[in-house]
């Protein structure tokens, strides 16, 4: 995404994207979660004098006071599977047999509970450490168990932790829950640097790129040497045009774990979005030694030597490529590119036929396939209509511009070709050569 009006290097590759190392979960929304009056009804009923209601962390926070250390066990309540009669009754039962079985848990009167969301119970514990908490989450859970189908999961946090503030550890314990919610149903975690890749992560897909670096960068005081963050945060900076320091996470990774292809692959692509090439196809080539299978490595070699006008040697990536994955529109495009750029026509029109039908707004390939169909003749109209797709679709690119001039040129239709090729010409391709020709034609033969 943009970053203070710049183009990304993501966006600017437009075809390759840095990988980053995501832990492919998804934070999942609660399922006939609790208003939190009724939520806080309960816990008041059961613990009177150590319950209030929200905002919760502002009252925890006074009743910890000058608390040295305090651990935070959250407490959320797993979704309700599908089929049950009555959620809502099944949900308030659940809430009364949870909070009851609370009750031996907090006898200390320095503790407190409270509703933090509508489906999370939260709690805190002078002079307790999050593997307390862990110990008092696990009882909780067998004992529900011997009660009910329904499950819970939790996550706990300590104070205090590297530079966490003690509002931060309530934080932290509500990241751990959705690092738990990764294992499953009744799963509990105590707050580490995975948690914040998690975070981070949930961060980077929202296009939150600040908000993800800084997770990243707080999972790394936890776990200095965690590749997988390294590799995040690396990518993070990329695609926000950080290079020197992108570079500096890769190389890092790399000085950890020499064969993490993912991280060698990123190294590349910032290698290429830095303009050295050479590198760039080096390091590729080096991924390829490790793993001869990478998809996003043969596209970027394959792309490479086309933009270098040598499609011969892109073609067997490419190639390789779209038979791993065939339904990739880009290979498909750039595959048709090497096989147009080799006088391959045949094979470069079914190429991007088949670039089309998974892609139908894939301008480059709608411009080309127009362009070839000029050149062997065949269905003239179709042609015209392709180009035509392609300048509407991306009314910035000369290329597709200059294509249509040219089939407007080859149908006699003069005025539409100054049209088209002038703003070829705008846009920064040489159409000069075909315009001086219309140019010549008008002075030999004046209407």
């Amino acid at each position: 995404m943009a970053d203070g009006g710049r183009i990304s290097f993501e966006e600017k590759l437009a075809t390759g994207s840095f990988l980053l190392s995501k832990s492919d979960f998804q934070a999942k929304k609660a399922q006939g979660g609790l208003d939190n009056f009724i939520l806080t009804a309960f816990l008041k009923k059961t613990f009177p004098e150590t319950t209030f209601e929200e905002p919760f962390v502002e009252y925890a926070l006074r009743r910890l006071g000058d608390a040295r250390s305090f651990g935070v066990l959250m407490i959320r309540l797993d979704p309700i599977k599908e089929g049950e009669a009555d959620p809502a009754s099944d949900r308030e039962g659940q809430v009364r047999d949870l909070v009851e079985i609370l009750r031996p848990f907090c006898k200390d009167g320095d503790s407190g509970w409270g509703s933090y969301e509508s489906d999370i119970l939260c709690s805190f514990f002078p002079g307790k450490t999050d593997l307390d908490c862990m110990e008092m989450g696990s009882a909780v859970q067998e004992q529900l168990s011997r009660r009910r189908r329904e499950t819970v999961s939790m996550g706990c946090a300590r104070y205090p932790m590297i530079n966490f503030s003690k509002a931060q550890v309530f934080e932290n314990a509500r990241k751990a829950i959705d690092h738990a919610a990764f294992f499953g149903p009744g799963s509990r975690v105590a707050f580490d640097a995975v948690s914040l890749n998690i975070s981070g992560d949930n961060r980077y897909q929202e296009g939150d790129m600040p908000g993800a670096i800084r997770e990243y960068q707080a999972a790394l005081k936890i776990e200095p040497t965690n590749v997988n963050v390294l590799n995040s945060l690396g990518v993070c900076y990329a695609v926000t045009g950080d290079l020197n320091r992108a570079v500096e996470c890769f190389e890092t990774v790399l000085w950890i774990d020499p064969g993490e292809v993912m991280t060698l692959y990123n190294l590349a692509l910032a290698d290429q979005a830095g303009g050295d090439i050479e590198r760039a196809l080096k390091r590729y080539q080096e991924v390829l030694d490790i793993q001869k299978d990478h998809f996003e490595t043969l596209f970027q070699m394959g792309r490479l030597y086309v933009e270098q006008e040598k499609p011969g040697d892109g073609k067997p990536y490419l190639k390789k490529a779209v038979s791993l994955r065939p339904a990739s529109g880009p290979a498909n495009r750039y595959l048709g590119e090497c096989c147009m750029g080799m006088g391959r026509i045949d094979e470069a029109i079914q190429t991007f036929k088949k670039a089309i039908k998974i892609n139908p707004n894939d301008a480059a390939s709608l411009s080309a396939l127009g362009y070839l169909f000029n050149e062997v003749g065949e269905n003239p109209e179709v042609a015209l209509t392709f180009c035509e797709q392609s300048v509407k679709i991306a009314p910035e690119d000369g290329l597709f511009r200059y294509r249509l001039g040219m089939l407007y040129y080859h149908q006699d239709r003069i005025q539409d070709a100054e049209k088209a090729l002038s703003e070829a010409l705008r846009l920064g391709y040489d159409a000069t050569a075909l315009l001086n020709k219309i140019q010549e034609a008008r002075q030999e033969n004046p209407q």
